[in-house]
């Protein structure tokens, strides 16, 4: 015969676990928080104050404004989209060309799925190579990335695209993988920070040497140092 106290445990133990569920609900961060709204806020400023005009391989880099594809905007929900061309400013040859593109989106649910293996698969390129690099120093911040080699063909030609992507998981700082974005999006307090993803995408010519994008995608970051520190700093860890 069960004693009184194995008869109750159970009873007693779900008790206790709806009521550390109800605490976690009212207590839980919602969107409309204070401190969830001006850390978006803040990401918000830092991201729109990345300058027009950088210096990188040792010249001037301009840039004019590229307006993000409807459907990425419709699908991302972002708070803030960022995607500049940018041209180095040379008198003989050919200029280099970068274009940057930032996301960072207000429910880090609304990020998963959405990476360079997939987004570019959608528009007809293959994924031919991918390798993680870095850390590199950017602000303080260390910053590890993943580069991507893309191709596809189109009326006979081939056409290769490299890309250099990571994302900003707020209170972990920079990954280079979508992973620590998907498990920032199971957190039921940290999915309300959102998420930022970074891409540097430079065309066929900038191929080969590798030390010359890797300059030039450090070049653009560290124009804007203290970005990445502000999209880390969520408010809650220190």
């Amino acid at each position: 015969m069960k004693s009184l106290g194995a008869i109750l445990a159970s009873p007693v133990l779900c008790l206790c676990l709806l009521a550390g569920i109800g605490y976690q609900q009212r207590t839980g961060l919602k969107p409309d928080d204070p401190v969830v709204q001006a850390y978006h806020a803040n990401a918000r400023k830092a991201i729109e104050e990345m300058p027009w005009r950088v210096r990188a391989l040792g010249t001037d880099w301009t840039s004019e404004e590229r307006r993000p594809e409807t459907a990425a905007v419709r699908l991302l929900k972002p708070n803030i989209i960022l995607s500049r061309h940018y041209v180095q400013i040379v008198t003989t040859g050919r200029p280099l060309t970068a274009d940057l593109l930032i996301v960072q989106c207000r429910d880090s649910r609304d990020m998963t799925g959405h990476y360079p293996p997939i987004c570019y698969r959608n528009i007809g390129y293959e994924k031919v190579h991918a390798e993680y690099l870095g850390p590199i120093d950017v602000g303080g911040q260390a910053v590890r990335y993943t580069e991507y080699h893309f191709e596809k063909y189109s009326h006979g030609r081939q056409q290769k695209l490299c890309v250099y992507n990571f994302f900003v998981v707020p209170g972990r700082g920079a990954v280079p993988d979508i992973g620590d974005v998907n498990q920032a999006a199971e957190h039921y307090e940290r999915r309300f920070f959102g998420a930022a993803q970074f891409q540097v995408l430079m065309p066929v010519e900038m191929m080969t040497p590798r030390h010359v994008r890797e300059e030039v995608f450090a070049s653009l970051l560290r124009s804007h140092a203290g970005l990445i520190g502000t999209l880390k700093s969520d408010g809650l860890s220190q």
